[in-house]
């Protein structure tokens, strides 16, 4: 369903020759629905009378947002001067694409320094996998952080 509270017509307390439409879309929810409005007074149908408007319809279109992806983040990482490469498989956690309706959209980690002089320190340049949280990296030889402090990307 395309609302959570489905839309009602009230009239306006402040000019009742007005009405005021309210609903709330379901979360992550996105399209169109028609909606079919008439109006019924309480004279009766006595003397051929009538009661009901003429059917009148609108659209409600909820559009559709991209939701941001999430993860969480893996713990401090701390390796031995000359280890080599690094693989950290599911370092990166709880990996969420944003919403149902964005299965189809890729998504890139981008990792980038605190500081940009530690792009020297590495071989490899960090890297996370969207696939499995995977943290991969190679640091250069013969070289550590304890002088410049910890590496914080």
């Amino acid at each position: 369903s395309l609302f959570s509270v489905p839309p009602t017509i009230a009239l306006s307390t402040s000019d009742p020759t007005k009405a005021d439409l309210s609903f709330a879309p379901r979360p992550f929810a996105n399209g169109l629905a028609t909606i079919t409005v008439t109006v019924k007074d309480n004279g009766g149908l006595a003397d051929g009378g009538c009661d009901t408007s003429t059917a009148q319809s609108f659209y409600i279109r909820v559009n559709y947002v991209n939701v941001p992806p999430s993860f969480a983040c893996g713990s401090a990482v701390v390796v031995d001067e000359n280890a080599g490469a690094v693989s950290i498989p599911g370092w990166a956690g709880s990996i969420d694409r944003g919403s149902q309706s964005e299965s189809s959209q890729s998504l890139f980690f981008y990792v980038t320094p605190h500081n940009s002089s530690h792009y020297a320190m590495f071989l490899s340049q960090p890297s996370i996998s969207a696939l499995d949280g995977a943290l991969t990296f190679q640091t250069r030889a013969d070289v550590n952080t304890f002088a410049t402090g910890p590496l914080l990307f």
